[in-house]
């Protein structure tokens, strides 16, 4: 029984309760699958062994490039205020729920990277003219990358380097070089990493 109350809260009980939870959890996970594989169709490119969970939705799917072991969390939302902008995430990259990339100036994201819980990407810029025509911003993030819960990377970043921390909370508003912890708003360089960290 100790086994269960990681998932199970105890208001249902009995026979009866422990077979409607492991029907719904059956329910979701199939609903996971099935929905994931529908989307995958839909995209431009999609590697093997690519997991997109419930709540994904995005704008110009021809313009999504999904590599191997790909996963994209819960509610997650890919946009596009222009219609050429383009992401490509590389194999084996992680984008946690609730993230938000706006890809309207092509973002290109590495291998092996992970963004927690969301964070959000805007590759896109109006100036001081709310209403004017979007300008997109390119932006690649490198290979390794680690960003914390609740970052925001804005458009005039452009780069961000190979093995980089962004810690919780961070707001990115220009370049960040390979091997650097940054943190804070606006994200200033707390570190430079070290082969063995």
């Amino acid at each position: 029984m100790a086994r269960l109350s990681g998932f199970w809260n105890n208001r249902i009980s009995g026979v009866g309760g422990l077979v409607m939870l492991v029907a719904s959890r059956c329910v979701e996970q199939f609903k996971d699958k099935l929905g994931g594989a529908l989307v995958q169709k839909n995209l431009g490119s999609v590697g093997k062994g690519v997991t997109i969970l419930r709540g994904f939705k995005y704008r110009n799917p021809g313009n999504i490039s999904l590599g191997n072991n790909v996963t994209i969390g819960m509610n997650v939302i890919f946009s596009s205020e222009i219609p050429a902008g383009k992401i490509r995430l590389d194999d084996h990259v992680v984008i946690g729920r609730n993230c938000r990339i706006d890809f309207s100036g092509d973002i290109h994201i590495g291998a092996g990277t992970l963004l927690s819980e969301g964070v959000i990407i805007q590759s896109h810029d109006h100036g001081l003219d709310p209403r004017s025509k979007p300008e997109g911003k390119k932006l690649v993030i490198g290979k390794n990358v680690w960003v914390g819960l609740n970052a925001m990377i804005l458009s005039n970043v452009y780069e961000i380097g190979d093995n980089v921390v962004i810690a919780a909370g961070a707001i990115v508003t220009k370049p960040v070089p390979g091997n650097s912890i940054v943190g804070g708003a606006p994200a200033k360089l707390i570190k430079h990493k070290t082969a063995v960290e």
